[in-house]
């Protein structure tokens, strides 16, 4: 092949057979060095040990360039190269611009910032991670699907608040500045079956304001009121509800109101009136009415002839039956002892009437003894009473009879009297209770 060779001021033209390799000790210097038409051949090889100034091969291809030890590229392009292929290792790198391409199979990579060269946007051919390693700031993410790890610190909607959608919001505590809300309509009927659900207390600062029902669902549950929880309602299992102590429940005012004052009384208080309305009012105790009383309508005083009626008060007002001479003041057999009256007007009066026979004492509760038998014999008068009038008659046929005071009493300051013809009648009243006197 023919070649033109030059080192320093010799020229050497002509054919040159290729033995060995072309070296030099000094610099090869010129406006060009060819080998061939196309380059040493394929079976040789140049040995450069370096290049005194910049040198270009532009237009040309170096089909292999080898190992290179250290490359300082400042333009161009990488077509098909993999960097560290043969020996991966850390590189540094002061910007890496790719432009409308990918970085793909890569191991590690350090960088300070992705830039997309439109200023916009650029995405990640796959998944990738990022474990054990903090990103300061991530930057605005138009989206963003995180399915596992945690957020921590963050405020979600802190540069435009809008509405979210999340299947489910797990955490230990959280924080919210403004509204949580809830859109679902679903019913509580259990405590895990409604729309807003705790497995956990509730904590409330201030008012709460609920729509429809409140359930307490476990028994012997307590409301409580009050900052120290003073007053409390306590469920008693399908019986009542407990108001705690002698609270009360007051209406209106505090001088109205219900509650208990000990373990066993209930008090009751009104400023005026307690109107009770209904049609019966049982009271199945013993009643005490401080104060007057006023009764309207019919009363029933007693459901048995074994109750006590006792009046300590007096009567201040007149007595009268409903209706004329329908009922009686005591009975044959249960009589009032006496009646002290101004007058008695208009009254038939009936006497209780006995038969005496001699030797026999007249009974106590006698009006009038017809005595049956004499001759001489005694009939005893019944204990005396201040104003008892007593009617005693000697039957027909009868002798005389003795009336003896029972013991203790007199007869017109005597002992005993005398009646002393048959059919003789005498009227005697007690005048205190020692005296009878003869009318």
């Amino acid at each position: 092949m023919a070649y033109k060779f030059q080192l320093g001021d010799a020229v050497m033209s002509g054919s040159l057979a290729q033995g060995t390799a072309i070296s030099a000790s000094t610099s090869l210097s010129g406006d060009s060095l060819t080998v061939g038409s196309y380059g040493i051949a394929t079976a040789g090889v140049l040995s450069i040990a370096s290049f005194g100034a910049n040198w270009t091969n532009a237009s040309r291809t170096v089909a292999d360039l080898g190992e290179i030890t250290t490359a300082d590229i400042n333009g161009g392009t990488l077509d098909g190269v993999t960097i560290g292929g043969a020996s991966a290792a850390a590189a540094t790198v002061t910007s890496l611009s790719v432009s409308d391409g990918n970085i793909t199979n890569v191991g590690s990579i350090a960088l300070d910032s992705i830039t997309a060269d439109d200023g916009s946007s650029f995405s990640m051919g796959s998944n990738w991670t990022a474990a054990s390693r903090t990103c300061a700031d991530l930057g605005s993410v138009t989206t963003c699907d995180i399915n596992g790890g945690a957020i921590d610190g963050t405020v979600i909607g802190a540069a435009a608040v809008a509405a979210g959608s999340f299947a489910a919001v797990v955490g230990t505590t959280g924080t919210y500045s403004g509204v949580l809300k809830t859109d679902d309509a679903t019913e509580a009927t259990t405590t895990t079956d409604g729309s807003l659900q705790t497995d956990g207390g509730l904590s409330v600062a201030k008012d709460a304001v609920l729509g429809n029902d409140v359930k307490l669902l476990s028994d012997a549950a307590v409301l409580n009121f009050g900052a120290d929880s003073d007053v409390s309602f306590t469920h008693v299992a399908d019986t009542a509800l407990l108001l705690n102590s002698t609270r009360r429940l007051q209406f209106n005012d505090a001088t109205q109101y219900i509650g208990a004052s000990s373990a066993a009384d209930l008090d009751i208080g009104a400023t005026t009136d307690i109107n009770i309305e209904c049609t019966t009012l049982d009271v199945n105790a013993a009643l005490d009415v401080e104060g007057a009383a006023t009764l309207n309508g019919a009363v029933t005083l007693g459901n048995a002839t074994g109750d006590d009626l006792t009046f300590t008060g007096r009567v201040a007002s007149t007595f009268d039956p409903k209706t004329d001479n329908s009922v009686d003041l005591g009975s044959s057999t249960r009589k009032f002892r006496a009646v002290y009256a101004h007058s008695i007007i208009g009254a038939d009066t009936a006497l209780d009437v006995s038969t005496v026979a001699a030797g026999g004492t007249i009974a106590a509760g006698i009006d009038f003894a017809l005595i049956s038998s004499g001759n001489g014999g005694t009939v005893t008068l019944p204990a005396i009473s201040a104003g008892k009038k007593l009617y005693i008659k000697l039957s027909s046929s009868v002798g005389d009879v003795i009336l003896a005071a029972a013991s203790g009493e007199r007869i017109q300051s005597s002992g005993s009297i005398r009646l002393e013809s048959t059919g003789s009648a005498i009227t005697l009243v007690g005048m205190d209770s020692v005296d009878w006197k003869i009318m």
